[in-house]
């Protein structure tokens, strides 16, 4: 009975250990970042000048997907979060939504600026 109970431990300790594994989930980084607006860093630096659009299109399209991922974690925050009233629930996911809608927006006129003066470029 020991060995089976010994047995038993060790095999659930073992997948504890093993769940824990991989990079599926979002660093403790980028919530923090999400909070604090901070953007990726890395674009700073880059000359984007010789890129095409498609690649910049692209980093567009995931920039939106991260912003959603981001208000979808939050909100589920405030759906799950148990000392809120209903109503101050339903508030509070209205606020993030029209954040949501407001980063979207803000995101697609920075885009939409950059490649609306690309085309006056004279050689």
């Amino acid at each position: 009975m020991k060995r089976i109970l010994s047995l038993l431990m060790i095999l659930g300790l073992a997948q504890v250990g093993f769940a824990q594994y991989g990079n599926s989930y979002p660093s403790r980084n980028d919530s923090r970042d999400v909070i604090l607006g901070r953007q990726d860093d890395s674009r700073v630096y880059n000359d984007r000048r010789y890129d095409n659009n498609r690649n910049d299109y692209r980093d567009r399209e995931e920039r939106i997907r991260q912003i959603n991922r981001d208000f979808d974690f939050r909100i589920a925050a405030v759906q799950r979060d148990r000392y809120l009233r209903n109503g101050e629930k339903r508030r509070e996911v209205r606020r993030l939504e029209q954040e949501r809608k407001e980063q979207i927006r803000m995101l697609n006129y920075r885009w939409n600026e950059r490649y609306s003066r690309s085309g006056d470029r004279r050689y």
